[in-house]
């Protein structure tokens, strides 16, 4: 029997490990080059396997499929031959070759309706969450309702007014939420690359910028 190894930064570990249906939101928060998204990407990928589903991948503004989360999906599904192998990664769309999970891609300003009216949406990906308004998430939240659906959300902290700061960054948060803020400094594989341009931004930047941009924190 073939075992697949899935390597994600230890700090995502009891975040994205857990089986689809034990949270309702899976919340990743944090500064640039942390692999938030790429490990989303791949355990989105991981779980479409294992199991039939349909992911939804949104943001606010999409206006073609170079702006969606498409990208992500790819190359995680590349990074891996076994997952390379299972899934279908075609010009405008990607599925699983044999068990039917498939992802959609849209962004909630232009496309509300249509996402209202989709059927079965067992997994929503929301990036570049925190410029996500209250209204599109107020539209979104009940449209994902298949029995163990669930929402993860990807932000980097900006304003402590979004509704992703008032909401997860609070006393009083929404049943089964995980949370899980992560940095450069939690991904074992930063490269040098950024690693170079970091160090340059510490110097050169504004110390709010820098600190919101790389630390994961408000832009205050």
């Amino acid at each position: 029997m073939t075992t697949l190894k899935v390597e994600l930064p230890p700090k995502l570990i009891p975040v994205l490990a857990p089986p689809l249906g034990t949270y309702r939101y899976r919340v990743l928060r944090g500064g640039r080059g942390s692999w938030k998204s790429f490990s989303v990407a791949k355990m989105s990928a991981i779980w479409g396997a294992i199991q039939p589903i349909r992911i939804l991948c949104t943001r606010e503004f999409q206006n073609s499929i170079k702006q969606s989360f498409y990208a992500e999906v790819a190359n995680a599904i590349k990074s891996d031959p076994w997952l390379e192998s299972v899934y279908e990664v075609g010009k405008d769309f990607i599925r699983h070759r044999t068990n039917g999970t498939e992802y959609l891609f849209a962004g909630l300003r232009h496309n509300i309706d249509s996402i209202k009216s989709m059927a079965q949406i067992n997994l929503a990906i929301c990036e570049e969450s925190e410029t996500i308004p209250h209204a599109s998430w107020r539209d979104l939240i009940p449209t994902i309702r298949a029995p163990k659906s669930e929402i993860w959300i990807i932000y980097n902290p900006k304003n402590r007014d979004s509704w992703v700061a008032q909401t997860f960054d609070s006393i009083k948060l929404p049943p089964r939420t995980k949370i899980v803020t992560i940095n450069h400094s939690d991904n074992p594989w930063f490269s040098k690359e950024l690693e170079e341009q970091r160090l340059h931004d510490r110097e050169v930047m504004d110390p709010a910028l820098y600190a919101h941009i790389w630390e994961g924190a408000y832009y205050e």
